[in-house]
């Protein structure tokens, strides 16, 4: 199978999802491979149809893992229950850290390279912010509660992070992992997306959601935070090595990930 297949194959066929994708197939360091069908990736999931929770609930996902702040959560549930999913987990916080980002664009001599710079800090900010939601998904990870599908609003970024993590802890090598992030970009035109939302706040600004600033923002500025691009992840990526040593270490004294832990996952998740 070709490695364009193997994307289209993980690309689960939803009416209303966002970035839903199966993390099956890739290959680890010692040619074992991750199984199909126990591992999902997502973006938020309020969209999706009746006939999405049928087809999501034949694959049995027994867990979520919502990595979204309390508004976000509010403003597009999750309809966990229609899924047939039997434990729906998050933990609460306020802002991802986007107060940071708000002041930027005060700035004003902004351009796209601010835009990148401040997102590749962002990644790094987020290595200690959602410690508290990587730990419990590991945790339930290493119970064996899944299939299990993690999510953010996007399900790029936080998401994305997560799935780094995942991979890594399973032997996949770091290219791999850096592919599987790019993939965003070719699966969302997050583009659209913004501009929909933004032309419907135009239309009735008193049903938009006034806490989503990235609709509101010039097109060529919001361009880089709705990019899959790899030197993000990469920032985070090599702010752990920089720190920890290596991504097994900061798994460890971090999120409490230890080698016993990682020999674990690869029985339950790898074939």
């Amino acid at each position: 199978m070709t490695q364009a297949a193997l994307n289209e194959d993980r690309i689960l066929p939803l009416q209303g999802g966002r970035n839903f994708r199966d993390l099956g197939g890739y290959e680890t360091a010692s040619g074992r491979k991750v199984k199909w069908g126990v591992l999902y990736r997502s973006g938020v999931m309020s969209g999706l149809t009746d006939q999405d929770h049928a087809y999501i609930k034949q694959l049995g996902i027994v867990q979520i893992c919502d990595f979204r702040a309390i508004d976000e959560r509010r403003s597009e549930p999750t309809n966990w229950q229609a899924m047939g999913v039997h434990h729906y987990a998050s933990v609460d916080y306020d802002d991802i850290g986007t107060g940071d980002l708000r002041a930027l664009f005060l700035k004003p001599d902004l351009n796209a390279d601010h835009v990148r710079q401040a997102m590749m800090q962002l990644y790094v900010v987020m290595l200690d912010r959602f410690v508290p939601h990587y730990t419990d998904m590991f945790a339930r990870l290493v119970q064996n509660k899944a299939p299990l599908a993690f999510n953010c609003s996007a399900g790029k970024d936080r998401t994305g992070i997560a799935a780094a993590l995942i991979l890594s802890a399973l032997d996949v090598p770091r290219e791999t992992i850096l592919a599987d992030y790019a993939l965003s970009d070719k699966i969302v035109d997050f583009e659209a997306v913004y501009s929909s939302a933004a032309a419907a706040a135009k239309r009735e600004p008193d049903k938009s959601k006034s806490h989503d600033f990235i609709t509101h923002l010039p097109p060529e500025i919001r361009s880089p935070l709705l990019k899959s691009d790899p030197t993000y992840l990469e920032a985070a990526l090599h702010e752990i090595d920089k720190r920890f040593g290596s991504i097994e270490d900061y798994m460890e004294e971090q999120l409490g990930v230890s080698a016993a832990h990682r020999t674990i996952l690869h029985d339950h998740y790898l074939e």
